[in-house]
């Protein structure tokens, strides 16, 4: 979503005339549209809404359209550097977690989750990860064939074999969607994966950002 916010606004920078007005209405309608087609996704509300409603409050202060602009783009700037920050904190403190316990059982191909995985290889420490293969679209062979170009021990595991291979794992990990009071929304396997899980006694760690966290009290899950 914000990349192609940015070239957006690179497109409309070039135009000689442009009327700002008609690309508040493009770029609200843009992720009103992204919104409304992952609706359970708490992070791209979050940022999608706070980038249209910095523009609106920018057109309220009646600034020329180059201002307008500049400033757009440096609030995308701010946006993907506070990601980033965030993506890179989390991942060190699931890497100090993984080298403890460095036999890891995942769904999907979430990028925390993945990043994690390149901060335990980044420090050349010890890695065996079962992607559970993530049916349809195969989102957990996709993390696994990344996963093989480094030093790293990887299967691919059915998402129903999830208990031939529990017993050898030291920890689950998993992303989220979104975050409600008393659950979360993730990927459809990733329910059998945690009950499994408790039943064979593995404990099960989420990594998120608080981006994610979206109540069912603030916007009903759909």
């Amino acid at each position: 979503m914000l990349e192609q916010l940015e070239e957006e606004l690179e497109a409309v920078k070039k135009e000689k005339t442009p009327d700002i007005n008609a690309f508040y209405e493009k770029i609200s309608e843009f992720v009103k549209e992204i919104v409304k087609n992952q609706p359970n996704m708490a992070n791209l509300r979050k940022y999608g809404f706070s980038f249209t409603n910095h523009f609106k409050k920018l057109l309220l202060h009646e600034l020329k359209t180059p201002e307008i602009l500049s400033d757009l783009s440096e609030t995308l700037s701010a946006i993907s550097i506070e990601i980033e920050n965030n993506v890179q904190i989390i991942s060190r403190h699931i890497a100090k977690i993984i080298t403890h316990m460095p036999k890891v059982m995942t769904i999907s191909n979430s990028t925390l989750v993945r990043r994690s995985f390149d901060e335990v290889i980044s420090q050349n420490k010890k890695l065996e990860v079962t992607c559970l293969k993530s049916h349809p679209p195969d989102e957990g062979v996709i993390l696994a064939e990344y996963l093989s170009q480094f030093e790293a021990t990887v299967k691919i595991a059915s998402d129903f074999e999830v208990g031939l291979f529990m017993d050898d794992i030291n920890f689950v990990l998993i992303g989220a969607d979104r975050i409600l009071e008393n659950e979360i929304i993730n990927k459809s396997g990733t329910l059998p994966l945690c009950l499994t899980a408790q039943y064979f006694n593995v404990p099960v760690y989420l990594v998120s950002e608080t981006a994610k966290v979206l109540f069912e009290q603030e916007r009903a899950v759909k």
